[in-house]
């Protein structure tokens, strides 16, 4: 695939990047991790805090984020990724902002469809690597990508008033002549009125960008062993639920792009 493709579609599959030697060992470690944070320990403790205060996103009764730690097999699978890092054209001080396991436990439901930074982020590319360390089958809820997506979102979000095209939370409340107010992006004070049409034009908005997403074309990552995706933070995407008797694992490492660069270093 073509830079000018990625560009477009937002996704990229790498058939075979890893071999079945680290594929089991990243499993191994993960699975590890995975005990450890079921334990009874500060550790332990500290996890299931920052799952459910900080990664709703994630249905977290089922579904881990396991934070990976740079062993050597991490280290192999990150030069593992760079033909395909520089396939994409990813630069070389890109930075590494996420190095994780993935887990979706027997169980686990569907996500919400979401992206996981906004498709108006026209500054800084971040680029999420997903590698699968075991056969990811359709029962064991693959990753399910809309490709292209945040192409749809940024024109349909474009073509929305100022005030619906950027997230905030409605309602906003400052002191206003003394007195504690709603108030509008601006700071004007407004009335319950008011903020009833901004709720709901705002929910309208999402649903319509949703109902536009969900027409394009849906991609299920089933994968290989070893197989490796790569996806542009900006597009749409979600878990599925895995309704196998089998724990899905992916390592994911995400890079973020500084401006006015050139190359790839892990």
């Amino acid at each position: 695939m073509s830079r000018a493709a990625f560009a477009a579609h937002g996704v990229l599959r790498s058939p075979g990047a890893f071999p079945p030697r680290l594929c089991a060992a990243l499993r191994k470690e993960a699975l590890a991790l995975l005990e450890k944070v079921q334990g009874v320990s500060p550790f332990a403790l500290s996890h299931q805090l920052r799952r459910w205060l900080t990664d709703p996103i994630r249905a977290p009764a089922a579904r881990h984020i396991l934070r990976a730690p740079l062993t050597p097999p991490v280290s192999e699978a990150l030069q593992h990724l760079v033909p395909v890092a520089q396939q994409l054209g990813l630069r070389e001080d890109a930075r590494l902002v996420e190095l994780n396991y993935t887990v979706s436990l027997p169980g686990a439901p569907s996500q919400e469809m979401h992206s996981d930074i906004s498709p108006m982020n026209e500054t800084q590319r971040v680029v999420t690597f997903w590698a699968a360390v075991q056969a990811v089958h359709a029962s064991m809820g693959p990753t399910e990508i809309w490709p292209g997506s945040h192409q749809v979102a940024r024109t349909f979000i474009g073509s929305l008033p100022p005030a619906l095209q950027r997230q905030r939370k409605v309602p906003e409340y400052m002191y206003v002549d003394g007195e504690y107010q709603a108030v509008s992006p601006s700071g004007e004070p407004i009335t319950e009125e008011q903020l009833e049409e901004e709720r709901q034009a705002s929910a309208e908005a999402a649903a319509e960008l949703k109902r536009r997403v969900r027409a394009g074309h849906l991609e299920a990552m089933t994968s290989a062993c070893g197989d490796v995706v790569a996806m542009d933070c900006r597009v749409f995407h979600r878990g599925s639920a895995n309704s196998s008797s089998e724990a899905r694992v992916l390592f994911n490492a995400s890079f973020q792009e500084a401006p006015r660069c050139v190359g790839f270093r892990v």
